[in-house]
């Protein structure tokens, strides 16, 4: 992940470092499509997870469905973990990245050049912050869909029963919910990058 974050950050700052813009743009879209690969597949787990969870509900076996569903957990956890990770990473490498910026457009002598580039500089760091805010939406959000995963998993390793799984009803229907709030706040982050890559494409998003 974090190769994708610096070719991201490359991809809305640009022109920055020896190596060509074009050049740093096809590398920074190419990072990007992987990124969005992964978040596709985050959504993806969301659904397998919850469906795990709600096969235990009406599962012949309720110890191989536990089973399935204590699996999905963790790998759904492991995804969390890497999102965190990610967001925390976008917000230091992106501040770094802005500072380093500001210091370059201030060696451009000519006035109106320079405040060109500032102005643009402006825009991409709109971009970077609607991108670092729906980052944060989403970090927030899983940490409180998992909660509740590992809360279920909690809850039934100590009353692994049909009474046990009925008890817990209120609590599927909240994590359910909470589910398709997390896939939003995916939804938003991708609508974020495919504003950055409309704007890279000459395109205005609308």
């Amino acid at each position: 992940m974090k190769s994708q974050v610096a070719a991201l950050m490359l991809l809305i700052l640009g022109g920055c470092g020896s190596e060509s813009g074009v050049s740093r743009s096809e590398k920074a879209a190419a990072s990007m499509a992987e990124f969005r690969s992964e978040i596709a597949d985050g959504k993806k787990q969301v659904d397998t997870v919850v469906n795990a969870m709600n096969a235990l509900t009406t599962a012949p076996d309720l110890k191989a469905a536990y089973g399935t569903y204590t699996a999905e957990v963790d790998r759904t956890e492991a995804v969390a973990v890497d999102l965190r990770g990610q967001a925390d990473q976008m917000k230091a490498s992106g501040r770094a990245f802005f500072k380093k910026w500001e210091e370059e457009l201030d060696k451009i002598k000519d006035a109106e050049l320079r405040e060109k580039a500032k102005a643009r500089a402006g825009e991409r760091s709109k971009q970077y912050s609607n991108i670092e805010m729906v980052m944060g939406n989403v970090k927030g959000t899983w940490t409180t869909f998992s909660g509740e995963l590992k809360d279920v998993k909690q809850y039934l390793s100590n009353d692994l029963t049909p009474k046990g799984v009925e008890s817990l009803s209120g609590t599927f229907k909240k994590t359910n919910l909470d589910a398709t709030e997390l896939k939003k706040s995916l939804d938003a982050v991708l609508a974020s990058m495919d504003a950055v890559q409309a704007d890279f494409a000459g395109k205005s998003g609308k």
